[in-house]
C-alpha cells in the first residue's frame, strides 16, 4: 500500500473516531431534531426502515440525490459507492460487470452481484447490454456482502436494488430535456393519473437518448460509442381495499447503436508467422516453412491431409488443395488470395501497433468491420400483496407474490474484440448466414414471454418483538435453439466453412435448453429488549440444467444443426446463512456484528473433442464466508447534522472459478475449462459520511480500503511476447510466474469520493441556485490477467481521479421549473474501464476507455 493510501486511510479513520467520540449530548439532540432530509428509507431487509437502522453496509440514493449527483446510468454509481467497480466485459462497453468487495464475474461464470428491479432479479438478455438509463426511479440501494436469506437469488458480493416510481393518487408528472456535446440529446418524462381515487392509479414514464460516438473507426469512418436507445414503462396500481394491492409494471427497451470502440494496443507478430522470429531487415513476420512449429487445424475441415507442423504457406496450400480439387488455376488463385490476406493482416496489425505505441489517439479505432448493437426486449412484472391483519405473536401478516417474465424480439451484435484491423477478431452473435449475408436471427436470439420467468412468494410478519420472512423462489429458463458466435479471425485466410468476410462458425448449437433455479429461504429478527436485535437466516438452493448439443452446418437458407447429442446434465445445490446482532446503546448510534455465507452458482464446460486428463464437465458453486462489524452514527451537534457509517469486513473466498489450461495428450494444443481451483482472502474498511452545515452547505466523504489476495491458485502462466502454443518441442521453457501472484481483478486497494453542495441562493421568490461537485479517486487496478502475459501490461490501469460539476437552479422564480448545467470528467482524464484480451488466443490486446469530458444543459418542468 502506498504512502498516499496509508495517509488517506489513517486520516479517515481518525475522522471516524472523532465523530464517534462526540459528546453524548449530541445523541440527545439527534433524537429531538431528527434530520428528515437525511433519513433515507430503504428495503434492504425486505421491509421499510431507516438506512441508519439497518445492521449492514448499504449505500442508498433517493430520487433527489440521483438528480443532484447526475447519476443517470450504472457507471455513475462508482464515484459515489465505496467498494463498487464496474468493468466492461469482453468487447462491449454496455456489457458492464459489477464488482463489490472483490466479488464479481469472470468469463463464462454467473455474476457475484445481482441487480434487482422492483424486487425481480434482472433477466439478462444476450447481446443486448445492461447500460440502460436510470429514469423515474424512487431510489437505488447498493447492499454490500453476501445476500440470499432474504432475496430471490444468492450472491457473494451484494445486490443492487432499483425501485421505480410507483403510481400515486395525485395527478402529476414532469418533462425533462437535456442537450450537450457529441450531439447529445435526451428526453425523459412521466405522467401519473389517478383513474379511480384511492383505488386505481396509472403511471407512464419514458426515456429517449441520442448521442454521437466519441470514438471513430479510421478504416470505416463509423462513429462508435454512440447512444441510440428508447425505453418506456407503464405501471398500474390497483387497491380495491386496504388489505389488497396489485401492482403491474410493463417495460420495454429498444437499442440501435454502433457498439463500442476498442483501441488495439499490443500485437504479437510471431502469432501470425510460421516461425518464432521476425525478419530483422523488414521487421515483418517470416512465412517460410518452420518444421516443428505447431499450427492449429483450420476451422471447417474435418481432417487435414498435411502435417500440422508446417508454416502458413504449406497450411494455406493444403487448405486450398481441398477447396479446389483438380483445378490448378483455381488452386493458384486460392493460395495467392489467402496468403495475401495473412500478409496484409500482419502489415495492418504492425502498423496499428506502431501507431498505438507512438501515442495515437485513444478515440480512434482500427476496426475494419461496421459494428452494430441492436435489440428490443420487454418485461412484465406483477406484485400482489395481501395483508390479512394481525395474527397473535406473529404480528401483522403480509403475503406477497412477485412474478416476472420477459420477451426478446431480437438481440444481435458484432464486436471488434480487440480493435484489430482486417477481421482479425470480429465476433457476431444472434445472427444467421443467408445467401452469403449476415442477418439477424430471431430463432437464435429471440425469446417469447414465459420462456423465461421467475416467481417468488413471501410470507412475513412484524411485531414489537419479532420480524420474520419465509420465501420460495423459482426461475425457469427454456430456449429451443441457441447458436454460437460467428467468429472472423486471421482475416479469414484459414477458414473453409464460410465465404471470405463472413466468418467461421465457432462452438455449436445448444438445443432444447432448460434450466431451473429454485430456493427456499427464511430470516427472523428477534428483539428481546428495545435496544437489542438478533437476526438469523438460512437459504437452500438447487440448480439444474439439461440441453442437447450439435455442430452447425451452413446451408443455402441458413445455419442448421447436425445430429444432436445430450449434454451432461447439471444438478447442484448450495446453502447460505446470516447471523447478526445489533445494539443501540443510545439514540443515534447503532453497533452491529454479522456473519454470512453466500454462494455463486456453478456451470458447465464444453467437453473436449478428445479425452483430456483432468477435464471436468462442470464446475461447482463458489463460496464466500464473511464477517462484518460496523458502526452507524447519526448526529446533530453545534449546527452540524449528518451521519458517519464505518464498516470493517473479512471475507474467506473458496472454490473460486477460474480458467484452467490443460495439455491435450499427443498434441501441442491445450484445452481450456473453468474449474474451482483458487482461494482468496479479502479485508476491507468502508466509510460513508455526510455533514450538513446550516441549511445551505453539505459535504460528503466516502472511502474504502480493500486488501484482496489469493491464498491458493495452482499452476503457472507463461510470460512472453511469443504465444506458448507455438513453442517447438524441446525448445527452452518460456518464462513463467506462479498463478498465486496474479493481481486481483477489478479491485483497487483504495477509493475516495468527496462530494460538496452549496446553495448560493435559496428563497421562495427566486428559487434555489446550487453548485455541487464530486471528486473521485481510485488507486491502480488490474482489469484483466493479460498483465501477466503481455509486456506492455495493457490490462493495468494506474491510479486516477475524475472531477464532475453541476450548477442547478430549482424552482426558477418560484415556478415548477428547473435548470441545470452538468459537466463530467471535467479534467479530461484518460483511463481504461475494460480490456479485450485475446493474447493467448490470437496474439492481440485491446482496451476500452472511459468517456471523455461531457457537457450538457438540462431543463425540467413539473406539473
Amino acid at each position: 500500500m502506498s504512502y498516499k493510501t496509508k495517509f488517506v486511510g489513517a486520516s479517515l479513520l481518525a475522522l471516524a473516531g472523532a465523530v464517534v467520540a462526540m459528546p453524548s449530548a449530541a445523541f440527545a439532540q439527534s433524537a429531538e431534531n431528527e434530520i428528515s432530509d437525511g433519513d433515507i428509507v430503504v428495503t434492504a431487509r425486505r421491509r421499510e426502515e431507516s438506512l441508519q437502522e439497518v445492521p449492514l453496509a448499504v449505500t442508498a440514493f433517493t430520487a433527489d440525490t440521483l438528480r443532484e449527483k447526475s447519476i443517470t446510468n450504472q457507471d455513475d454509481l462508482v464515484a459515489h459507492t465505496p467498494s463498487l467497480q464496474i468493468r466492461s466485459n469482453g468487447a462491449q462497453r454496455t456489457d458492464g460487470g459489477f464488482f463489490l468487495r472483490g466479488q464479481g464475474s469472470t468469463f463464462g461464470t454467473q455474476p457475484g452481484v445481482v441487480v434487482y428491479t422492483n424486487e425481480v432479479p434482472d433477466f439478462r438478455v444476450p447481446n443486448f447490454g445492461n447500460n440502460t438509463q436510470f429514469y423515474d426511479l424512487e431510489n437505488i440501494q447498493v447492499l454490500k456482502g453476501p445476500q440470499g436469506t432474504l432475496f430471490g437469488r444468492s450472491t457473494t458480493g451484494g445486490a443492487i436494488l432499483l425501485t421505480t416510481k410507483k403510481p400515486t393518487n395525485e395527478f402529476e408528472g414532469f418533462l425533462e430535456a437535456k442537450a450537450g456535446n457529441y450531439k447529445y440529446f435526451e428526453l425523459t418524462g412521466a405522467i401519473n393519473v389517478p383513474i379511480i381515487q384511492d383505488k386505481v392509479a396509472l403511471r407512464v414514464a419514458g426515456n429517449l437518448v441520442r448521442r454521437a460516438g466519441f470514438t471513430v473507426s479510421r478504416n470505416t469512418g463509423q462513429d462508435l460509442d454512440d447512444k441510440n436507445r428508447e425505453s418506456y414503462r407503464i405501471s398500474l396500481l390497483i387497491t380495491p381495499v386496504d388489505a389488497f394491492e396489485n401492482y403491474t409494471i410493463f417495460r420495454s427497451e429498444n437499442v440501435n447503436e454502433s457498439g463500442s470502440g476498442i483501441i488495439m494496443e499490443d500485437f504479437n507478430p510471431n502469432f501470425l508467422s510460421g516461425t518464432s522470429t521476425i525478419d530483422p531487415a523488414t521487421g515483418r513476420a517470416n512465412f517460410a516453412p518452420a518444421a516443428g512449429r505447431a499450427i492449429f487445424q483450420p476451422n471447417g475441415l474435418a481432417a487435414a491431409p498435411f502435417p500440422l507442423t508446417l508454416g502458413y504457406n504449406q497450411l494455406i496450400g493444403g487448405l486450398c488443395a481441398q477447396l479446389t480439387p483438380g483445378d490448378a488455376t483455381a488452386l493458384g488463385g486460392c493460395i495467392a488470395a489467402r496468403a495475401g490476406r495473412i500478409s496484409a493482416l500482419v502489415t495492418a496489425m504492425s502498423d496499428q501497433e506502431a501507431r498505438s505505441k507512438a501515442g495515437a489517439s485513444i478515440r480512434e479505432s482500427a476496426e475494419s468491420a461496421l459494428l452494430y448493437l441492436r435489440g428490443n426486449a420487454q418485461q412484465l412484472t406483477n406484485i400482489t400483496t395481501v395483508r390479512p391483519g394481525e395474527l397473535g405473536p406473529l404480528g401483522n401478516i403480509t403475503i406477497k407474490n412477485i412474478f416476472a417474465t420477459n420477451r426478446v424480439g431480437e438481440a444481435y451484435s458484432n464486436r471488434g474484440v480487440a480493435g484489430a484491423p482486417l477481421f482479425h477478431a470480429v465476433t457476431a452473435n444472434g445472427v444467421d448466414v443467408v445467401g452469403g449475408q449476415i442477418v439477424s436471427s430471431k430463432a437464435f436470439a429471440g425469446r417469447k414471454f414465459f420462456d423465461n420467468f421467475s416467481n417468488e412468494i413471501q410470507l412475513g410478519g412484524a411485531s414489537d418483538k419479532l420480524d420474520w420472512l419465509l420465501g420460495y423462489y423459482y426461475n425457469k429458463y427454456t430456449h429451443p435453439a441457441n447458436m454460437g458466435a460467428l467468429f472472423s479471425t486471421f482475416n479469414d485466410a484459414l477458414d473453409a466453412s464460410t465465404p471470405l468476410g463472413i466468418g467461421a462458425i465457432q462452438g455449436a448449437f445448444i438445443l432444447n435448453e432448460r434450466a431451473i433455479d429454485k430456493g427456499v429461504f427464511g430470516q427472523f429478527t428477534f428483539r428481546p429488549v428495545e435496544q437489542l436485535s438478533i437476526t438469523a437466516g438460512y437459504r437452500k438452493s438447487n440448480y439444474s440444467r439439461t440441453a442437447d448439443n450439435a455442430t452447425a452446418r451452413l446451408t443455402a437458407t441458413g445455419l442448421v444443426p447436425n445430429t444432436s447429442t445430450p449434454a451432461v446434465p447439471i444438478a447442484q445445490s448450495a446453502s447460505s446463512y446470516n447471523f447478526a446482532v445489533d445494539f443501540k446503546p443510545t439514540d443515534g448510534l447503532l453497533v452491529y456484528l454479522t456473519h454470512r455465507k453466500g454462494f455463486k452458482p456453478g456451470g458447465a464446460n464444453l467437453p473436449p473433442a478428445a479425452p483430456v486428463p483432468g477435464a471436468q464437465v462442470q464446475f461447482d458453486p463458489e463460496t464466500v464466508k464473511d464477517y462484518e462489524a460496523g458502526v452507524k452514527y447519526t448526529f446533530n451537534f453545534a449546527g452540524v447534522r449528518g451521519h458517519a457509517n464505518l464498516a470493517y469486513y473479512h471475507t474467506d473466498y473458496l472454490n473460486i472459478q477460474r480458467n484452467q489450461t490443460l495439455p491435450v495428450p499427443g498434441s501441442t494444443t491445450v484445452y481450456t475449462q473453468t474449474a474451482n481451483i483458487a482461494g482468496a482472502k479479502i479485508d476491507g474498511i468502508e466509510l460513508e459520511t455526510l455533514f450538513k452545515i446550516g441549511d445551505r452547505f453539505q459535504l460528503g466523504l466516502n472511502y474504502n480500503y480493500t486488501n484482496a489476495r489469493y491464498t491458493s491458485f495452482p499452476g503457472l502462466t507463461a510470460v512472453a511476447l511469443e504465444n506458448p502454443l507455438f513453442q517447438a518441442s524441446g525448445a527452452p521453457a518460456y518464462p513463467t510466474v506462479a498463478n498465486i501472484t496474479t493481481p486481483y481483478v477489478s479491485t483497487p486497494k483504495g477509493q475516495l469520493s468527496v462530494n460538496a453542495r452549496y446553495a448560493l441562493v435559496d428563497s421562495d421568490d427566486v428559487g434555489e441556485v446550487a453548485l455541487s461537485g464530486n471528486y473521485y479517486y481510485q488507486t491502480s487496478v488490474t482489469l484483466d490477467d493479460s498483465i501477466l502475459q503481455a509486456e506492455n501490461k495493457a490490462g493495468f490501469q494506474p491510479g486516477y481521479g475524475t472531477l464532475n460539476m453541476r450548477l442547478e437552479w430549482n424552482n426558477v422564480m418560484g415556478k415548477p421549473f428547473d435548470l441545470a448545467l452538468n459537466a463530467t470528467n471535467l479534467t479530461q482524464k484518460v483511463y481504461k474501464v475494460g480490456t479485450a484480451n485475446l493474447w493467448a488466443a490470437l496474439g492481440i490486446l485491446g482496451s476500452i476507455y472511459g468517456e471523455p469530458r461531457m457537457f450538457s444543459v438540462q431543463a425540467r418542468v413539473r406539473f
